[in-house]
């Protein structure tokens, strides 16, 4: 099964403010680990910060949002039954 969701939905719905993005993509690296053996893929909007790097599970979607980075991987995939959005 693969899990794939908007990193900023869920953070900004989690309350945080926008000056703790990179503790909130912390958080959710620690949750998608909880997630093994299935893969998690947490998708943000825009580009990689200066300081910031892509980490396993994280995809930042430069020229496009998250909502169609996510509905392209899915439309592409070879089993988008096996895809949880």
């Amino acid at each position: 099964m693969i899990y794939i969701v908007d990193g900023y939905n869920v953070i900004f719905s989690a309350g945080l403010k926008a000056e703790e993005l990179s503790s909130g993509r912390e958080k959710l690296y620690e949750v998608a680990e909880k997630y093994k053996p299935h893969r998690v893929i947490i998708v943000f909007d825009g580009k990689l910060g200066v300081h910031g790097e892509e980490r396993g599970p994280a995809r930042f979607t430069k020229g496009e949002t998250a909502d169609d980075y996510i509905k392209r991987y899915v439309r592409e995939a070879r089993k988008p039954g096996q895809i949880v959005v």
